[in-house]
């Protein structure tokens, strides 16, 4: 307020006086007026917040015997993740009391390393993305860390509402992780082995083909696994054959075959000769298919006979040095008795007449005597051991063509 005049005096300094004192008054007045209005303003504020939470309790009201009754855990969130209702199974896992958790959100639920993923997770929301079995790690009160199992619904968007519904999978995750690595330190073990291993089904159809059976077959596994029936690594009717012998009892048991010595084929039609042992994979006490493991002998098939060869070569070779060694004894032995038996029938004949009976008689004595020393002395030149035929079908030493005789050649 203002007041304007054309002459100051007297008059003039009271009448600003009495306005000064209006204005004063006024301006407290609208100054109090704005105080109580922004107060009305909070009033209003705090009583629209009551009643949109009274609002929304009874939105949930509707849904809290299903939840409650759900065995699955159930967080009902704003888009902004926070928490505006929980169940008692997710009460339950995460070890979290309802006022605790209606004081949470996502990310203050979840792992450090979760945190980010959590993040993105909230902005999908707003972009219409739900994800639906997702794995997340979340940190319990108690517990420590569980792998939670979660799906995401926009079931309740009327209500600006996501449904977060959520099993705890911890043991399952855990058991996978052994089963997988079983799975994959059993498929290591099968691919380094040095012996062939095929499996298959009861159709005959390759399951397993590892990098041996590959080596021995000549196949690669991408042409087998799937695709191909164990009956080509057989023989006709070979296959057949051997599912007969693992069935049967005689071989190891029933449902067993081990060190069967069978003949298989490569894939360029050679003969492969392995010792196989099989054994048909049950399930629930039924056969759902077999295995087999085939070891190549075609190397120790080649070594035991060039090991049989050299041990007859040896065998030879020692019956030669006996024969050779017995034949110099003995004409050694049988050199000095023929010699005197030469001498005196000799020196005999000299005192006999030449028309006698007797010297004819020495005569006869001393040239089977000179026979019997050239068999002697064959005997001692033998070197080898050289059989002929003799009476009876038995066979008796050649002298000739085992001693080295130069008359002879």
């Amino acid at each position: 307020m203002f007041l304007r005049s054309r002459e100051k005096g007297v008059a003039f300094e009271n009448d600003l006086e009495l306005v000064t004192t209006v204005a004063n008054a006024t301006g407290i007045a609208l100054r109090n007026a704005r105080i109580l209005q922004s107060l009305r303003d909070e009033t209003e504020q705090s009583t629209f917040a009551r009643v949109e939470a009274e609002r929304r309790v009874q939105l949930f009201q509707r849904y809290a015997d299903f939840f409650e009754s759900a065995a699955d855990g159930m967080v009902v969130t704003d888009r902004r993740g926070r928490v505006l209702f929980a169940n008692t199974r997710a009460r339950e896992i995460t070890g979290y009391s309802e006022t605790e958790l209606a004081q949470s959100s996502l990310t203050s639920l979840v792992t450090p390393r979760e945190a980010e993923r959590t993040k993105r997770l909230i902005r999908g929301f707003e972009q219409g993305v739900y994800p639906l079995g997702v794995d997340f790690e979340l940190e319990t009160k108690h517990r420590g860390p569980l792998t939670l199992s979660a799906n995401f619904s926009s079931v309740m968007h009327e209500d600006d509402a996501i449904l977060f519904t959520f099993r705890d999978v911890t043991q399952e995750r855990l058991t996978a992780r052994e089963l997988r690595q079983t799975k994959e330190f059993l498929e290591r073990v099968i691919d380094s082995s040095v012996d062939a291993i095929v499996s298959a089904d009861l159709t005959g159809k390759v399951l397993l083909f590892n990098r041996a059976a590959s080596r021995v077959f000549g196949y690669s596994p991408e042409e087998i696994i799937g695709k191909a029936n164990v009956k080509i690594f057989y023989p006709d009717g070979a296959a057949q054959e051997v599912m007969r012998k693992i069935r049967g009892s005689e071989h190891g048991g029933a449902g067993l075959l081990e060190d069967y010595r069978v003949d298989m084929l490569s894939r360029s039609g050679e003969t492969i000769q392995v010792k196989l042992s099989a054994a048909l994979i049950l399930e629930n006490g039924e056969p759902v298919g077999s295995v087999g493991i085939f070891t190549d002998i075609r190397e120790r098939l080649r070594m035991e006979a060039r090991l049989a060869r050299a041990q007859e070569e040896l065998r030879e070779r020692e019956r030669q040095s006996i024969v050779a060694e017995l034949a110099g004894t003995a004409a050694h032995e049988l050199n000095q008795p023929l010699t005197s038996v030469i001498g005196y029938a000799e020196l005999l004949r000299r005192h006999l007449d030449r028309g006698s009976q007797l010297y004819n008689a020495a005569g006869v004595i001393i040239t089977e005597a000179e026979r019997m020393a050239e068999i002697v002395r064959k005997i001692g030149k033998i070197t080898r051991y050289e059989t002929k035929s003799y009476v009876g079908g038995a066979r008796i030493l050649d002298l000739d063509k085992s001693s080295d005789d130069p008359e002879r050649s």
